[in-house]
């Protein structure tokens, strides 16, 4: 019985990155270059779309139509039990006196969590179920506001457009790191989206290149059957084929994961709540990681070929 690709893929994609760390990096260009070269987004150039045929062999190989049967939802919060997550406030720049308020919020400490230990910023999926199930929309938008990016995590189908929308009173130039570029866009406050394409399925980074502390890791998945809790730790993910399934939580920050088998019933919602143990040790190894990655010069390593 066919089944959709597993969570085991994600890992499968995203070790690249972790053996490649020794390898040549590009360093993210310093401000004034990153605005001598940007283009304002009404007058960019528009992304062109991937060929079908590259999409079509990644998510769908064996070329089923897409899946018509019953459906259901899930739904959850994601918990931290363990040790408490420590605050990170050097790696945020001195900032200007009433200004990027909501980056403190975002990227003050090493994780995020809400009053009762919810998790943020987790990445949920559903995998393991019969049936191809292609992405609802085109493009997958994501919003800037007060020098943050709203998550710190990102999931989206292989082939959506990455939009970037900017709520805030400043410009943003985002930019995926790893992948190569000719002209850096400029997401006017208010304007239009940003569009950003990822080439091929993996994990990158996205950043803000006025903004260099303000980034994201962002998933390009072969399944579109994710979704990234929120700041109180919920998720939900809709349009399940009905069945048994596998749903996976992963923490970016450490690579950690859980597992577990869900049922999921024609139009009902099945309700779940995981907790995701830590320790001090990975606590203070994914820290002195993510110092790392902060300190200037920022280099970053562009995501292997799955």
């Amino acid at each position: 019985m066919p089944t959709s690709t597993s969570f085991l893929r994600l890992s499968a994609l995203t070790s690249g990155v972790l053996l490649c760390v020794g390898c040549p990096a590009k360093p993210v260009p310093d401000e004034a270059e990153s605005r001598a070269d940007a283009v304002p987004s009404e007058a960019a150039p528009q992304k062109q779309p991937l060929p079908k045929s590259d999409i079509d062999q990644v998510l769908n190989p064996a070329g089923r139509k897409p899946y018509t049967g019953p459906t259901g939802t899930v739904r959850g919060i994601v918990r931290l039990v363990g040790d408490a997550i420590p605050a990170a406030p050097e790696l945020i720049p001195e900032l200007p006196l009433g200004k990027c308020l909501l980056a403190r919020e975002t990227y003050g400490k090493l994780l995020r969590e809400g009053p009762k230990r919810e998790l943020a910023d987790a990445l949920v999926a559903v995998t393991e179920f019969d049936g191809w199930v292609p992405a609802k929309t085109p493009a997958h938008l994501v919003v800037s506001d007060e020098c943050s990016f709203e998550t710190r995590t990102i999931a989206y189908t292989y082939g959506q457009l990455l939009q970037v929308k900017n709520k805030g009173p400043e410009a943003v130039i985002p930019q995926l790191i790893g992948v190569s570029s000719g002209v850096l866009l400029v997401a006017l406050p208010g304007g239009p989206p940003v569009d950003l394409l990822a080439p091929k399925p993996g994990q990158y980074r996205l950043v803000d290149q006025t903004h260099p502390f303000a980034t994201a890791d962002v998933f390009v998945l072969a399944y579109p059957t994710t979704d990234v809790t929120d700041t109180l730790g919920r998720f939900e993910i809709t349009g399940i084929p009905a069945g048994t399934v596998k749903l996976s939580v992963m923490i970016p920050a450490f690579r950690q994961t859980h597992s577990q088998q869900v049922t999921i019933d024609p139009a009902k919602t099945a309700e779940v709540e995981i907790e995701m143990p830590i320790n001090g040790a990975e606590l203070a190894a994914a820290l002195v990681k993510l110092r790392k990655e902060t300190a200037p010069p920022v280099n970053h390593v562009a995501p292997s070929a799955p």
